[in-house]
């Protein structure tokens, strides 16, 4: 691998300091920078060159939380009457679509899924799968597809007792089997999680082993919480207080598990995972569309959890989701105490932490011995970008833009417009293929 120089552009490095460099350069060796500075003081040296003038230049964004799965299924809907609870949304259609998944849509799925992650300047997903009548080897099938198109990956598979004890092994071997591959043959685009559904879809002695498992393998729990009101419903049918308190009980929560949307959560949930240090993911377009409610984020942020950003597999648009947060919760809670930049702070500093404990290297910024993940985005400023008002820039402009050019692990995967590792057209012409086949099997 060539060392690499992206220069010419407007680097802001979200460091500490949010130093801002125009025109600027990123060095990548391997695939870690070397060096972030001015362009003139960056040095060429043997180095592939790429020209970004005119762009603004970003570490890679990271999802943190996607169904990749869910990416042939788009304007799937059940059929009949709208589903009057949220679990009818996913008896109705998503529990339908994972058991019509098998190796051949896996892989269909997480190659549409991933480019057109990288297309909105995403370098890494965080990605929780399910397919129960396709459980072994199902995570190998999106490691496939990462590696062809160059883009990071964190896998893992959602557990379930919904599908009765031998799919729920299944799903725990899967995760099993996958950890064990992420830890004994090292690649910087591959990192694992053990999954599971929810709460209200787990025994348990299902829990016990999930717990144990985390232990055993170092890994943390990725998984659902509180996302209708079923968590809590169960929870306290089975004695608990909360979905919370029941996760913190069987060992779950701990130091760095993530604990995805927590819309029904209170005050006493809220300072649970803050204790246990768990990351709460929240994912505001898939929230609205489910209308499962508005998660209390200003209740987190006074609790001291620590807050991401993921899509929850509606697209593999983050930005969508931090304007979407921009625009819910401030209006909704008519709370100014809720700053403006809180989508820069999720989507960037929030996701970084999490990001960087999954992959074991610093992510999310353009310094010397981070990771080598870059993103530019051709932007032309209204007003001059400054470290104080680059979160402004972002929220307001740079967010609603394609990457020109995108590099994961110091290799080039998007340059201009164009996605080098694989053919787009015939990689789309075959997802479409594949998604006719499986709604019509939907519908069948």
């Amino acid at each position: 691998m060539r060392p690499l120089v992206l220069g010419g552009g407007t680097v802001a490095t979200l460091d500490a300091s949010n130093r801002v460099f125009a025109p600027g350069a990123v060095r990548v060796e391997g695939d870690r920078i070397t060096h972030a500075g001015f362009d003139a003081d960056v040095p060429t040296e043997g180095a592939d060159r790429i020209d970004a003038r005119g762009m603004i230049v970003l570490p890679g964004l990271f999802n943190a939380h996607t169904h990749l799965y869910s990416s042939l299924a788009r304007g799937l809907a059940p059929r009949g009457d709208p589903p009057a609870s949220f679990r009818a949304i996913l008896e109705t259609l998503w529990w339908r679509w994972d058991r019509l998944l098998d190796e051949d849509a896996i892989l269909w799925n997480a190659k549409a899924g991933l480019l057109e992650s990288i297309r909105r300047g995403v370098t890494a997903v965080n990605d929780h799968h399910a397919s129960p009548n396709a459980a072994r080897g199902s995570l190998d099938r999106i490691a496939e597809a990462a590696l062809a198109i160059g883009v990071r990956v964190c896998l893992c598979y959602e557990v379930s007792d919904r599908d009765g004890p031998a799919l729920r092994d299944r799903g725990i071997e899967e995760n099993e089997r996958f950890a064990r591959r992420a830890a004994s043959e090292p690649n910087p685009l591959l990192a694992a999680t053990i999954g599971a559904h929810a709460s209200f879809t787990l025994s348990d002695e299902t829990l016990e082993r999930i717990a144990s498992l985390s232990a055993a393998s170092g890994r943390p729990v990725h998984l659902h919480v509180d996302e209708g009101p079923e968590d809590g419903e169960d929870a306290r049918a089975r004695g608990e207080r909360s979905a919370a308190a029941r996760l913190a009980r069987a060992g779950i929560l701990r130091e760095g598990t993530i604990a995805v949307h927590a819309v029904h959560a209170d005050e006493e949930d809220a300072a649970l995972l803050a204790l246990a240090g768990a990351f709460v993911v929240h994912n505001p377009r898939s929230n609205g569309a489910n209308a499962v409610g508005r998660a209390p984020i200003e209740m987190f942020l006074r609790a001291g959890a620590a807050l991401a950003l993921g899509t929850d597999g509606m697209s593999g648009d983050l930005g969508a989701d931090a304007a979407a947060l921009g625009a819910v919760h401030r209006s909704a809670a008519r709370d100014r105490s809720i700053p403006f930049d809180l989508p820069f702070q999720l989507a960037w500093r929030g996701n970084a932490r999490l990001a960087s404990a999954l992959f074991g290297k610093r992510m999310g910024v353009l310094a010397p011995g981070c990771a080598g993940d870059i993103a530019a985005f051709r932007y032309d400023p209204p007003s001059p970008i400054r470290a104080e008002n680059l979160a402004a820039h972002w929220q307001l402009g740079i967010a609603s833009l394609p990457a020109a050019h995108l590099v994961v692990a110091g290799e080039p995967v998007l340059v201009d417009g164009r996605i080098l590792r694989i053919d787009e057209e015939e990689t789309m012409e075959g997802a479409r293929a594949a998604a006719a086949r499986l709604h019509q099997a939907f519908y069948r």
